[in-house]
């Protein structure tokens, strides 16, 4: 069904953001005259081609599409509506005839990109989205799973290992925390600083275990009123639970990063600078100034400049650059920190390593007899190295990876969303245009960044460790028992004997544990 609008002057109408927006206006304020007791509506097709077209330019003035303009209120193309005429061929002399729609991404002219009007959301949060080098203002991502980023099965199958492994990584971290306070003098630099490293993997494992267990409440919010009505991926420091849960998370990360460099440091001066425990340990009041000043002064000035954002998938809040926000906040506060710290932690670990080989080769040139024990000891700092530098290389690796890729996504994302439903050629151009999110390098994120606090206990998997939680339940059974004696013993009896005459008892050796 067409007609003419012919009461609307084409000069009263200046703005050329779509060629169907006066024919549409003419369908919604001057609709065509029938025998129907209602007016014909408009189809849902010309609406949204209309605002494809001129919401863009409608934000770039502060204004919102309205709401009783709104697409969904309009009947789909199969049922009783009025849409434009596209077609050449059926337009009789004289008629006006709708200009050609604008050409398709990579043809030609690029449409302006537009926020979907479910993922608007209020003006004062400050929430901005980057499509393709534009910047849609009060607009944010979906948190729903769309298909464009990661569909709902692979999402579900990613949050079950996110709560396996950080289930795994927060009991790991206890046991060696427990242990250390079982024995705290077994534990005395270099070999302290794996109990402080555990500690903050232990808070780690905790921010992934709250995310797995709350949902989506931390990393995404809304539905907002007035805005679209959809849930949108949190950006910025206003969510006080993400915000929660980012500090909890981003700080004993980092702090991990430095208690790193700290053990690598001290078996360096261990080993290579041939320092004794008791100088070492003079500096521990400087080593937790680093490990814990430092990032506690990253994640205030992460979280003063907004720096923060939601990752649904794994339910947490971390860098905007990698939840899809800005790239450079991503670089600044993560990438850098990151890197340099994996980097200086391994050059002091590998020259630690040199000056043992040093020393080995020396004692078997004096005595090759009395390896074994720096040999075993040379084989458990390499293991337990390898166990820290390779899953934080690949981590580090994966938020590169995702921070070079997240422009893509989106712009693959804001294609596919802006392609009519029916039409499948407009999806499948947008598809084509940038690969979606790799699962296997999502897979790998989470569970290597939850790998080192699993095997942070590896320093303490040992026969003394055993023999301590052995002593522990020994003294807590006797414990247990020298009570309930003493509950059910009778009276005292009191038998006075020559003690002169006895014995001294013979003083029993200590035990070990």
């Amino acid at each position: 069904m067409r007609f003419e609008c012919a009461e609307t002057d084409d000069d009263a109408l200046q703005v050329q953001c779509s060629p169907y927006l006066k024919f549409f206006l003419c369908t919604v304020y001057v609709p065509v005259c029938t025998m129907l007791h209602e007016p014909v509506p408009p189809c849902r097709s010309l609406c949204l081609d209309v605002k494809a077209g001129c919401e863009g330019l409608m934000n770039r003035f502060g204004y919102r599409w309205p709401h009783s303009l709104d697409c969904d209120k309009f009947p789909p193309s199969g049922g009783l509506c009025v849409d434009a005429n596209r077609s050449a061929a059926a337009e009789g002399p004289g008629e006006p005839q709708p200009a050609p729609p604008p050409p398709p991404p990579g043809r030609g002219r690029r449409p302006r990109a537009s926020c979907p009007p479910r993922l608007v959301v209020p003006a004062e949060l400050g929430y901005r989205l980057d499509v393709d080098g534009e910047t849609l203002p009060d607009c944010g991502l979906p948190c729903d799973g769309d298909d464009a980023f990661v569909d709902g099965r692979r999402r579900r199958v990613v949050r079950l290992l996110v709560g396996a492994a950080s289930a795994a990584c927060v009991a790991s971290s206890l046991f060696t925390l427990l242990t250390f306070v079982i024995d705290p003098s077994r534990f005395r630099y270099p070999e302290r600083s794996i109990v402080f490293l555990s500690a903050c993997y232990l808070g780690v494992g905790t921010a992934y275990v709250v995310g797995f267990a709350v949902g989506p409440a931390v990393a995404c919010v809304g539905p907002f009123e007035g805005g679209g009505g959809g849930a949108v991926v949190t950006q910025g420091a206003q969510h006080g639970p993400c915000s929660a849960v980012f500090a909890l998370l981003y700080f004993f990360g980092m702090s991990a990063s430095i208690w790193w460099v700290v053990l690598a440091l001290t078996w360096f001066l261990a080993a290579g600078l041939k320092w004794g425990r008791e100088a070492i340990e003079g500096h521990a009041p400087y080593f937790h100034l680093a490990a814990w000043a430092m990032p506690a002064v990253q994640t205030f000035a992460a979280l003063g400049t907004g720096s923060v954002g939601g990752d649904p998938v794994a339910g947490v809040c971390v860098a905007a650059g990698v939840a899809g926000g800005p790239r450079a906040p991503g670089t600044v506060f993560l990438l850098a920190p990151l890197g340099v710290y994996l980097s200086v932690g391994g050059c002091f670990m590998l020259a630690g390593v040199v000056s043992l080989f040093r020393i080995r080769s020396a004692m078997r040139r004096h005595d090759g007899s009395q390896t074994a024990k720096l040999e075993r000891l040379m084989v458990r700092i390499g293991v337990f190295g390898v166990l820290y530098a390779v899953p934080a290389a690949v981590v580090i690796a994966c938020h590169a990876h995702d921070l070079s890729s997240s422009a893509g996504w989106i712009r693959r994302w804001h294609a596919l969303v802006s392609c009519p439903a029916a039409d499948r050629a407009c999806r499948e151009t947008a598809s084509a245009a940038a690969r979606p999110p790799d699962f296997a390098v999502l897979v790998t994120k989470y569970v290597m960044t939850l790998l080192v606090g699993i095997t942070s206990g590896f320093w303490i998997w040992s026969g003394k460790t055993l023999a301590a939680w052995r002593g522990l339940y020994a003294r807590l059974c006797r414990g247990a028992t020298s009570n309930s004696s003493s509950r059910s013993a009778g009276p005292a009896v009191v038998i006075r004997t020559n003690t002169s005459a006895l014995k001294p008892p013979q003083p029993q050796p200590p035990v070990m544990i």
